[in-house]
């Protein structure tokens, strides 16, 4: 089975096909003549990999952001005593 991705299939400016039937024909036309750019469909493992990722970089910034509102806080508190000696 191939898969292929709506946007690289070729198509002409202005060309619309609103038939399923003409449409599955061009399909495998180009199937034939090798023009379809096949597309990776990732399994469940690739996804939970996707997600990991995501999930991992969502808290890396959720880390920076709070080191950062501590140095906000805790900044008046040392320039306090930084003007006290």
């Amino acid at each position: 089975m191939c898969r292929s991705s709506p946007r690289l299939v070729p198509q002409k400016s202005g060309d619309r096909l609103k038939d399923d039937c003409r449409y599955a024909t061009k399909l495998s036309t180009l199937l034939r003549a090798g023009e379809l750019t096949p597309v990776y469909v990732p399994n469940n493992e690739d996804e939970a990999m996707r997600d990991f990722v995501r999930a991992r970089v969502d808290v890396r910034k959720a880390l920076r952001k709070v080191k950062q509102q501590i140095n906000v806080f805790l900044l008046p508190l040392y320039e306090s005593k930084r003007e006290k000696r």
